[in-house]
Formats: C-alpha cells, sequence, structure tokens
C-alpha cells in the first residue's frame, strides 16, 4: 500500500543549529557517524539536497527518488511518499506551496528515516518511524544516546519570534516521541548561547559546550562546558 503524506507546518526553524562533537554515541554506527558528520560539516539545503543520492544509496533500495517524489519503505509492508511542491516564486510562493523534502539520515538502528523539509522562509527536521511513517517535527537535527531511548535537539536563533531557543532532550514514545526536558535560552544557568556542541553522551550524563559568541580576529570564540545530568526523573545543567 502506498500512502502519501504532506506534513503540516508545526516547529519553526532556528538559525543556529546543534554541532556534533568528535565523541558520538556508542551506538551509533559508522554509516550514522558519517551521514551526522557530514550534515553538521555543512548543512545548507541545497548541500543537503546534492548530498541525498549518497545516503540513499545506503539504504539497500529502501529509499528511492522518482523526480519530485521521496518514497519511503515502511516495515508494516507500506510506502511513504512525500512529494516536492515547486511554487517558490511571487506572490504565490508560500510556505504550504514552497516545500522540498530531503532525505539526510536513515537510521535503522534506531527504527527512523531523518528528512529536512526545506519551506519557502524556513527549514525543520522530521523523525519518520520506519515502521508506521509517523513523523514527529524537530527544529534541529536530532543527537542519539547510545541506547536509542532519547535524543537531543538544540536550537538557538536568539530572536523573539517563536523559534526554538532551547536545549530539548527527547524519548521515544511509540512511533513518536516527547520531550522529556527542556533548558530556554535566556535561563540562568544558559545564559546566551550561539551555538551548542554535543560532546558526550554517556548514560544520564551528557558533555556540552557552548559558544556565546562568534570568532574575531583570529581569536576563537568565547565558550564555557557544561553537563547535563539526570537524577531520577530530572535533569539539570550545570557549568564545569
Amino acid at each position: 500500500m502506498k500512502t502519501s503524506m504532506k506534513f503540516g507546518l508545526m516547529t519553526m526553524c532556528c538559525a543556529a543549529a546543534l554541532s556534533v562533537g568528535q565523541a558520538m554515541a556508542a551506538g551509533a554506527s559508522p554509516t550514522e557517524r558519517a551521514q551526522t558528520q557530514a550534515l553538521v560539516q555543512d548543512g545548507k539545503p541545497s548541500a543537503t539536497r546534492s548530498r541525498e543520492a549518497g545516503v540513499i544509496a545506503t539504504t539497500g533500495g529502501r529509499v528511492k527518488r522518482q523526480g519530485d517524489d521521496l518514497v519511503l519503505a515502511l516495515k508494516n509492508k507500506e510506502s511513504l511518499t512525500l512529494t516536492t511542491y515547486r511554487t517558490c516564486e511571487g506572490m504565490a510562493a508560500t510556505d504550504t506551496s514552497c516545500i522540498d523534502y530531503v532525505l539526510v539520515a536513515d537510521l535503522p538502528e534506531r527504527g527512523v528515516y531523518v528528512l529536512q523539509k526545506v519551506f519557502y522562509t524556513r527549514t525543520d527536521y522530521a523523525l519518520i518511524d520506519a515502521t508506521t511513517g509517523h513523523a514527529t517535527t524537530l527544529s534541529v537535527f536530532p543527537q542519539f544516546s547510545d541506547d536509542g531511548k532519547r535524543f537531543l535537539v538544540a536550537g538557538f536563533d536568539q530572536a523573539d519570534d517563536g523559534d526554538v531557543n532551547a536545549i530539548e532532550i527527547w524519548r521515544r514514545d511509540k512511533d513518536g516521541a516527547v520531550v522529556e526536558w527542556e533548558l530556554p535560552y535566556g535561563n540562568v544557568t544558559l545564559g546566551y548561547v550561539a551555538r551548542a556542541r554535543l560532546v558526550k553522551w554517556d548514560g544520564d550524563a551528557i558533555a556540552m559546550e557552548f559558544e556565546t559568541g562568534d570568532a574575531a580576529e583570529g581569536k576563537p570564540a568565547p565558550k564555557w562546558r557544561g553537563t547535563i545530568k539526570r537524577v531520577g526523573t530530572t535533569w539539570t545543567l550545570t557549568k564545569d
């Protein structure tokens, strides 16, 4: 059975996305590491679309690009078709008429596909369950814990315009995911953040690095490190 889906407008994209540290989660496969690193090195929509063919080649035929259609095979024997809409110029261009769906990662160990959704005015991501096709919209690319039960997203654009400006820890819930913890931009511990980098996820401790500005005149960007720890059901960020 073939299912067609057009995602609704759910979560606004952030201008500054999470960066991936050198130490990836222990549960990440070599393919997942390569796809994630490639995306972070150049996550621009055009560069990602040009890289899509290489990602599709790793799926063993489970994903196909047929012109404007991106077809994802699902474990329940169905398929999910996502269609690009190309009315992207003039007064008729809107976020519903101009959408491009791009496969950026195939993560069979996590049971998901990750897509980049490029709209007329913004870009966000979708976590697609590889069994049911259920879509969870995210602001930036997700970084998984080694057991795959949780993932972290962090996006900051410092604008009070409804975009996500926070660190979020999500927990997989059946074929979707729910936000388990959130620390918003401007929090007394977090303060001003330009970029966030996941250094290492080790069980209930997540080592992070935060840049608080841009590099200038040959000097590195100012930064500090912290650890997000879980005790019981509560996560807390502390500066190292």
